[in-house]
């Protein structure tokens, strides 16, 4: 027989367990609503995991050859802009562990919020202000931009960056996705 206080413990669980799948049903609702681009600032900012474009004005897409080509000639400051995983949700998928650690192109900086769509704009100053030290306040000095393969949020950031005077903005499309099927080694990500 359950005594009270078990029977409480119980009914307790079972709503937070309702509670919880309706923010998951409603977020996921809430991102089917969403239009595809801001109407303020033009970024993508729904289905970030769908085919991309394959130019980016103001900019250039880069091969696989072309980006080993820059980085033994031009020290080009690497970007790697996919989010963090995280969050609630994410912890629930991974049975209450830690989300595995990003791994990204050697030499690359994690920068996950600078390819946001709804960045604010004193995280968007600092983003940018952050990516000028790392070009050492260079604004001709070659910046690639990437993710995994089909990730607007790398054409998000390649955009942002441009936008933001950068002159040689370089987007890797494909990302470590390509990188890695390339047999490419791959190591841990450092954050800015």
């Amino acid at each position: 027989m359950m005594t009270r206080t078990r029977k409480w413990s119980a009914l307790a669980a079972i709503l937070a367990f309702i509670g919880l799948a309706a923010t998951i049903w409603t977020m996921r609702s809430t991102q089917a609503d969403k239009p595809l681009f801001s109407s303020e600032n033009g970024y993508r900012m729904a289905e970030i995991r769908s085919a991309t474009p394959t130019t980016i004005e103001g900019g250039r897409v880069i091969t696989l050859d072309e980006l080993e080509a820059l980085m033994a000639n031009r020290s080009p400051v690497l970007i790697d802009v996919i989010a963090r995983e995280g969050g609630l949700i994410q912890w629930i998928r991974n049975g209450g562990k830690a989300n595995p650690p990003r791994r990204n192109i050697p030499g690359s900086i994690w920068m996950p919020l600078l390819g946001r769509a709804d960045l604010p704009a004193p995280v968007e100053k600092a983003q940018l202000s952050a990516l000028r030290a790392l070009t050492g306040y260079d604004l001709n000095r070659p910046v690639v931009i990437y993710c995994q393969a089909d990730c607007w949020t790398s054409w998000n950031a390649a955009r942002r960056t441009i936008l933001a005077g950068f002159k040689q903005v370089y987007w890797f499309r494909e990302g470590t996705d390509l990188w890695a099927d390339a047999g490419l080694p791959l190591d841990l990500a450092k954050d800015h």
